[in-house]
């Protein structure tokens, strides 16, 4: 892999869980933490050195984050198809 196109995917990733970690809804904010995951993956299988290390550090804050918002999001969603089912 290139060091730009993991460098590229790296930021992406870092923005991702920073956008994670802001005060918005639970759906936004688990699809936030799931792209970072993604897009952590890439370089952390085929790029060298410290990029290598760089993007596992963010994909397990990621998937920290992910566990972490996980019951958020699963009870966000219930509230969602309580309405969703109660409307004419």
């Amino acid at each position: 892999m290139k060091p730009s196109s993991a460098r590229s995917l790296l930021v992406l990733s870092g923005l991702a869980v920073l956008l994670g970690l802001s005060g918005m809804s639970p759906a936004g904010a688990f699809a936030a933490v799931a792209l970072a995951a993604v897009c952590a993956l890439p370089p952390l299988l085929f790029a060298a050195g410290r990029l290598r290390t760089a993007a596992a550090l963010l994909l397990l804050a990621a998937v920290s984050l992910f566990i972490q918002q996980y019951p958020d999001f699963t009870e966000h969603m219930a509230s969602y198809r309580r309405q969703a089912e109660s409307a004419p």
